[in-house]
């Protein structure tokens, strides 16, 4: 009977290591970075679009960096008033500030180009706003690339574990 619960505890740890490595080993992490002084940008008026109820507003970005800009970025709305949202977003940040994806998976922005894309606001209270236009650009980082930063965790994966310890008497 103890041999039995003994194999299902060692069982049950295994599993539950196979588990959180697997975890460990699939997870990636996002690092984000505000790259918008790496551009001009122009933005046009607000203009009514009747045919999507919208406030549309065009936005030109030029590179002004030496180099080119991989996707993806994230062209963020930040300080709209309540009753107002960005309607053509693409998702929002990790605090609540809508986006739109401008530029294509795999594509890249060369130093000197432009790229133009429109922000669409719906406002139906009809109240003046405006907002702030933030550039990010996110990476994926693998999540093994910890281990590599700090050498005691290296260290400390390596490490065995203890050999479990059983409540059951011993045979003799």
């Amino acid at each position: 009977m103890c041999e039995e619960r003994r194999q299902v505890g060692i069982r049950l740890l295994a599993g539950a290591a196979i588990a959180l490595g697997l975890m460990l080993a699939t997870a990636a992490q996002a690092a984000t970075q505000d790259i918008t002084s790496q551009f001009a940008i122009t933005r046009s008026g607000l203009v009514l679009n009747r045919t999507t109820n919208t406030f549309d507003s065009t936005v030109t970005l030029k590179n002004t960096s030496s180099a080119p800009v991989p996707a993806p970025i994230a062209a963020v709305a930040s300080g709209l008033p309540s009753p107002v949202t960005l309607a053509n977003k693409t998702g929002q940040t990790a605090d609540g500030k809508p986006y739109i994806s401008p530029m294509s998976p795999g594509s890249l922005l060369q130093s000197g180009g432009t790229l133009s894309f429109v922000l669409k606001f719906a406002d139906p209270q009809r109240i003046t706003f405006t907002y702030v236009l933030q550039i990010l650009y996110t990476a994926e980082v693998p999540s093994n690339a910890w281990l590599a930063a700090r050498p005691r965790a290296r260290r400390l994966q390596r490490r065995r574990m203890p050999e479990a310890t059983s409540a059951c008497p011993s045979r003799a």
